[in-house]
């Protein structure tokens, strides 16, 4: 999975693809109530509308078994230098 996320250039885009492509697909909805945040907040990061702290980086990550790493955009792959 995470070698499929490296070819989505964002996070949101990582964010909506995760959703999708689960065994059982989850909504904006469940995804908030899941790593408590609200249904809009999600809803604004799945359109790179915002930025998740760390803390949220990491729930969203182990929510979907992958590594936070594996969510990092490409400006901040570069900027981290990975």
């Amino acid at each position: 999975m995470d070698n499929e996320l490296a070819n989505i250039k964002t996070l949101g885009k990582k964010i909506a693809w995760l959703m999708r492509n689960r065994p059982e697909p989850i909504s904006q909805v469940g995804l908030a109530a899941a790593v408590g945040v609200t249904p809009v907040w999600i809803n604004n990061l799945v359109r790179d509308k915002r930025v998740p702290s760390d803390e949220l980086l990491s729930k969203i990550a182990k929510f979907f078994g992958v590594t936070p790493v594996s969510l990092f955009d490409d400006k901040r792959r570069k900027s981290l230098g990975i």
